[in-house]
């Protein structure tokens, strides 16, 4: 394609303004972002008032958030925030004990570790093709779209068994023998107000959190931004 082309792009989010960046990078700079609000971003948005920044939407990254490095590395910023610590509470706001390393909670703790490494190991091989980026043909039962690598080469295979993700989350897990992920899971998903795992088909659910990704989660290995 010529590189005068003229390009329209609508919407100024992370992906409208990442794929500039990315044209512009290969040499296309006969571009128009249009965004109808008064700033970009879109839920990558962090207001301040009375000295704080107040998050709209995206929080933290991962180290698996490649394109987001991109995007560091072209802007010349980086992840420079505070370290985050977790406290899980219930509903009543009392503090939730049950993942403390406590010899009470040690029979649950090592179960749930090694049905974690079991899903790990499922996704990997039985539903191999479930992290693609794109997510292209998985209701098919097959896969086209770029790895989950710093590279982002293009990929695509046949897989029949990622039909399974059509089903709702909690019914996948169950049927995978892994039941007891879903306590690790929820917390970056129902919490953060993605949906219920009895409704949400497990595809959404591991779109947004692929195994690498919660394992980053679960070990704390976490960005976050001084100015938001």
């Amino acid at each position: 394609m010529d590189k005068q082309t003229r390009i329209a792009i609508i919407g100024g989010g992370p992906a409208g303004l990442g794929a500039a960046m990315y044209l512009e990078q290969k040499g296309y700079e006969n571009y128009v972002v249009y965004e109808k609000t008064d700033h970009v971003g879109g839920k990558c948005h962090s207001p301040k008032n009375d000295g704080k920044r107040y998050e709209m939407g995206a929080i933290m990254g991962v180290p698996s958030y490649y394109a987001v490095h991109d995007i560091e590395q072209f802007a010349g910023i980086t992840h420079d925030g505070p370290k985050l610590h977790r406290t899980y509470r219930l509903p009543d706001g009392s503090v939730d004990t049950r993942f403390d390393k406590k010899l009470f909670n040690l029979p649950h703790l090592l179960k749930l570790k090694k049905q974690i490494k079991k899903f790990g190991e499922i996704l990997e091989t039985k539903y191999k093709g479930y992290d693609i980026c794109g997510h292209r043909g998985v209701s098919e039962g097959r896969y086209e779209g770029f790895a989950v690598t710093p590279g982002r080469e293009p990929v695509s295979g046949t897989n029949p068994n990622l039909k399974d993700l059509s089903m709702p989350f909690k019914k996948f897990v169950e049927m995978n023998g892994v039941p007891l992920v879903q306590e690790i899971w929820v917390q970056p998903f129902t919490s953060f107000g993605y949906g219920y795992f009895d409704e949400i088909p497990a595809a959404y659910v591991l779109k947004y959190l692929d195994f690498q990704t919660m394992m980053n989660f679960v070990n704390v290995n976490l960005w976050t931004w001084k100015e938001g």
